[in-house]
């Protein structure tokens, strides 16, 4: 696992790749000795997301197929999309790129009609519309469109 590794939307993040199963890095973990630090949780009928502490990605798992359908990035995370947002990365700038972000107030995320399978989370809850510019990003996820649930 990389924590500088280019995000790259739909596909992959972190070193690790969407569409991927979990057990084809269990070895990688056990090898580099941080099993003892991995900690998962249900978050849906046939979802676990799985973190480690201090290291900054989540992966999200289908447990009906192992398959690896989401993967975000968080806190000191050093990545970045398209060489440019990243973690802390200004949302004012990011609706500037003329990339088709918009925010989604539903999902309190920002997304593009342009790029595929990246969702942008914000660090404040249901902000106001004339707060958003100010914010920034606290949290980059890539997914894989057909296997997110």
């Amino acid at each position: 696992m990389d924590l500088a590794a280019e995000i790259i939307p739909a596909k992959s993040l972190g070193g690790i790749d969407l569409r991927d199963r979990l057990s084809k890095y269990s070895g990688y973990l056990e090898k580099s000795n941080i099993m003892g630090l991995l900690n998962y949780k249900q978050v849906g009928v046939y979802s676990t997301r799985y973190s480690f502490k201090n290291y900054p990605v989540e992966f999200n798992v289908d447990t009906r197929t192992g398959l690896i359908y989401k993967i975000s990035a968080i806190n000191k995370y050093e990545g970045r999309f398209d060489k440019l947002i990243g973690i802390g990365f200004p949302v004012k700038n990011i609706f500037q790129l003329n990339m088709g972000f918009y925010y989604d107030d539903c999902d309190e995320a920002i997304y593009s009609n342009k790029v595929e399978g990246l969702t942008l989370e914000l660090n404040a809850d249901d902000p106001l519309p004339e707060e958003i510019g100010d914010l920034k990003v606290s949290v980059i996820s890539v997914f894989s469109p057909e296997l997110f649930p």
